[in-house]
């Protein structure tokens, strides 16, 4: 071996060595599991929710990590019988530092799917499996990942509902709800998209600061003031946010008004709207 060689060898083991240094400094995440239903009959549904405990000091990135990060991935492997619906995540909290945006989530997060048993689904005992992972941050990020196994039994009859469940309920105001009886517009604009949101009640006064989180990937959160008028909040997210990410809708967060969606009042609203030409 030549001492060129051997110099990038130790070099090699020295960072390997630091890496693992690293990694077993790092706390580990809790990942666990938890059911709506113990028994979920054929063509009914069902919820199943994932609990991540992160530690204290320490945050993992939203689906949308902002201008550095990862994205937290769920993905989940349903048998024959069962179909998993989209999965909502909490709202996170914007974090600036150094001219970087990250969208973060910290403490105990619950991510929920909604599953369908099919109607043709027969009686029997059945598994899902998923798969997450996650960058954990502080200072220093590690990237981390972990598989769970969820039994479920399909059954006829009555569903058997599960008590852990209550505490999922428990954190329904910490997502982003539809918003009841609410009407949305987004107007593409030159200085950026007009965001018109009618018949919200009790809407914080003009000059209150908003931030909209959008769902595309590569595109931070943006804090901007709003305007009350004849019923109507309007947001304009500004230019450079819309700059090449112009699509046929405009999908995200909008946290800092107080929303009811069914019994659950929340600061997050869920937006998700096309995006119309302005009027001439």
């Amino acid at each position: 071996m030549t001492p060129h060689v051997a110099l990038r060898f130790a070099l090699v083991l020295a960072t390997a060595a630091a890496v693992q240094g690293l990694r077993a400094q790092v706390p580990p995440v809790g990942v666990r599991a938890l059911v709506e239903h113990v028994t979920v009959a054929p063509g009914a549904r069902t919820g199943v929710a994932v609990r991540l405990d992160v530690p204290a000091g320490w945050y993992i990135d939203w689906i949308n990590p902002g201008s550095t990060g990862l994205p937290t991935t769920l993905t989940w492997r349903a048998p024959a019988g069962l179909s998993a619906g989209p999965t909502a995540w909490p709202f996170p909290e914007r974090v600036e530092a150094d001219r970087e945006v990250s969208h973060v989530l910290r403490g105990t997060v619950y991510a929920v799917t909604p599953f369908r048993a099919e109607a043709t689904a027969r009686p029997g005992r059945y598994e899902l499996r998923a798969t997450l992972s996650w960058l954990l941050c502080s200072g220093n990020c590690v990237r981390q990942q972990s598989t769970l196994a969820v039994p479920l039994r399909i059954a006829r009859g009555p569903a058997t509902r599960s008590g852990q469940w209550v505490e999922v309920e428990a954190t329904a105001h910490a997502f982003p709800v539809a918003g009841d009886g609410l009407t949305f517009r987004a107007v593409g604009e030159a200085g950026g998209v007009r965001l018109e949101i009618g018949g919200l009640q009790g809407a914080p006064p003009t000059g209150s600061a908003v931030t909209f989180f959008p769902t595309r990937q590569g595109r931070s959160a943006v804090v901007v003031p709003l305007r009350t008028a004849g019923g109507v909040v309007t947001v304009t997210l500004p230019e450079d946010f819309v700059e090449g990410a112009l699509s046929s809708r405009l999908s995200g967060v909008l946290v800092g008004l107080l929303v009811r969606g069914g019994a659950v009042r929340s600061r997050a609203l869920a937006v998700d709207v096309p995006l119309t030409a302005p009027e001439r």
